[in-house]
């Protein structure tokens, strides 16, 4: 109740400020409010007297943005996060009008009920010398989740980011449950970092045409990586490739519920349960597992068509490695995987 209360207490003022300012364009569709730029600014530690949203006058923080554009129902355009600490108490919902754009050096530190969620594409361009950077606000208390699940939002970047202590949450009534959370929205995540994430994954993604690549997993209290149900987008899939799955409490890699996927190239390394698991054991499903099996430390080569279980360019040490098949049943629909261009 009082990180709710702290919430409104910061979105007051903006409404204020928009409604009584004086000067400027006004919006056709806001009511006579100041007309917000076609790129709204957010820079830690600006003044909120006299805030407009432009680069000149920015706003000091991401609620008071997201409060103008609210009020401003006419307006469409950029949202732009710059350089600096970000505190975020409570969630955060972006307008699907604003096209959210994360630069290096943005770090935000969000409390136990705090989440973003995004309803348009999302370009998080961090550096490897200036990333981007979502970690809890209070140290041993988990934040919730950044999430996307707009099916139209197919053109998402995240680049160099680092999702640390995160958790799940909900949006519109459907329950996620990584740190970062993408459902039936899409694009590229590449050279992300997830670590001592504390929900049921380190990412989820589901019904997701998306490539996931270069990325670092490791630490996390659960599955890594976890992708379910086909790509919402005809022909789509998920691709994982060139990255590292180190150390996570349950498996490295998870597909389950009818996905298709290309797992490859990937270093997969000390997890508590499977490397890579392909589908939910249930009622109706063939399992297929080896348990333990050790594979040298440099890349291996395989066969040039290789058979079901192997996979191509993966380097993997003490996981367990697990295929589950499903086949049709009064319970239990068809499931078809691919990995590694295989189907099984």
């Amino acid at each position: 109740m009082k990180l709710s209360l702290c919430c409104r207490l910061i979105l007051f003022p903006v409404s204020m400020a928009i409604g009584c300012g004086g000067g400027g364009a006004t919006n056709p569709d806001g009511g006579g409010m100041n007309a917000l730029p076609a790129t709204v600014h957010v820079v830690p530690g600006s003044d909120l007297a006299g805030a407009d949203g432009s680069l000149d006058h920015p706003f000091p923080a991401l609620y008071d943005a997201v409060g103008a554009i609210a009020t401003n129902t006419g307006w469409t355009g950029g949202l732009q996060i710059h350089e600096g600490r970000h505190e975020l108490l409570d969630e955060v919902i972006v307008s699907s009008r604003a096209a959210l754009e994360i630069l290096p050096g943005a770090k935000f530190y969000l409390g136990p009920t705090a989440s973003i969620h995004a309803q348009a594409d999302v370009n998080v361009h961090g550096t490897e010398a200036n990333p981007v950077l979502f970690t809890w606000l209070v140290a041993g208390t988990h934040w919730k989740s950044f999430t996307n699940f707009e099916p139209t939002s197919q053109a998402n970047v995240v680049e160099w980011a680092i999702f640390e202590h995160g958790g799940e949450s909900e949006f519109n009534g459907s329950s996620m449950r990584g740190a970062l959370s993408i459902r039936q929205a899409g694009g590229r995540f590449s050279h992300d970092e997830f670590r001592f994430n504390e929900g049921d994954d380190g990412m989820n993604i589901r019904a997701s045409n998306s490539i996931i690549e270069n990325c670092y997993f490791h630490d996390n209290f659960n599955d890594a990586l976890d992708s379910d149900t086909a790509a919402s987008v005809a022909g789509g899939k998920v691709e994982v490739r060139n990255s590292r799955f180190v150390a996570n409490g349950n498996d490295g890699v998870d597909l389950g519920e009818g996905s298709t996927a290309y797992v490859h190239d990937n270093t997969i390394w000390g997890n508590g349960d499977k490397g890579v698991s392909i589908g939910e054991t249930s009622v109706g499903s063939h399992n297929h597992q080896q348990h333990h099996r050790r594979v040298q430390r440099r890349r291996v080569r395989l066969p040039r068509h290789p058979g079901p279980g192997q996979r191509q360019g993966h380097v993997q040490e003490r996981n367990h490695l697990g295929l589950d098949r499903g086949r049709r049943g009064d319970h239990q629909r068809e499931r078809r995987y691919v990995a590694d261009g295989v189907q099984l």
